[in-house]
């Protein structure tokens, strides 16, 4: 009976072994400081003083504000298409976990800005399915959505989750994007701090009670 419980547990969490690698692979493959090397504030030193950030704008924490740090990169491009531009940002959001109390979640967002033409377009919806390709298949879900509106004439997120009841550790996205004329493909990871170390977000949350801070929405906002 013994033996059948331990293959049990096997089978239940190979999948999440299998998608954490895929993850894993994927933020080193496209992040130029990983979050996963190292302390949660050696990473943050290492990202907010890389010599090819530019444009810098970095928010302390203090008792009514969260941190942020973001710019521009000017000789990193992760995706395959020359970029305008790549923007990063890394933000703590806050939300209010079910039964849990209050959850800091960080957000690390790159994003990628090309020309509006239909070869530019095309190129950027087959990097995007790439990038979906390399998350493999063992998630417990994924959820894909259309975007638009006034910001977002077309476009589309997909987010991968490792359990039915946590957060989506991994999103991507692509959109035309109305005021400046260009198209922007987007990786988005979530973190968790658990001590001095990031881990891919995985606390069920509410999502409804997600709260980022007005002076980070402003900056997100003037940047993205």
């Amino acid at each position: 009976m013994l033996k059948y419980f331990f293959v049990s547990l096997a089978l239940l969490y190979s999948p999440l072994v299998f998608s954490q690698k895929s993850l894993i692979k994927t933020v080193k493959e496209h992040y130029r400081v990983d979050p996963f090397h190292g302390s949660f504030s050696a990473f943050v030193k290492a990202f907010s003083t890389d010599t090819a950030l530019q444009k810098k704008e970095i928010l302390l924490q203090t008792d009514t504000s969260t941190f942020y740090a973001g710019g521009q990169y000017t000789v990193f491009n992760p995706f395959d298409i020359d970029a305008d531009a790549v923007e990063v940002a890394f933000f703590e959001q806050g939300a209010n976990v079910q039964g849990m109390g209050r959850f800091s979640q960080y957000n690390y967002q790159i994003t990628g800005y090309f020309p509006h033409t239909e070869r530019s377009l095309a190129a950027v919806k087959k990097n995007y399915k790439k990038l979906i390709k390399g998350m493999g298949r063992n998630y417990q879900r994924t959820v894909a959505e259309s975007i638009g509106g006034k910001s977002s004439a077309d476009g589309e997120i997909i987010s991968f989750f490792f359990s039915r009841l946590g957060g989506a550790p991994i999103s991507f996205s692509w959109q035309k994007l109305n005021d400046s004329n260009q198209i922007a493909l987007t990786i988005l990871l979530r973190l968790q701090q658990q001590k001095n170390e990031l881990l891919p977000v995985h606390i069920p949350r509410s999502l409804e009670d997600a709260d980022i801070p007005p002076e980070i929405m402003k900056t997100l906002r003037n940047r993205f």
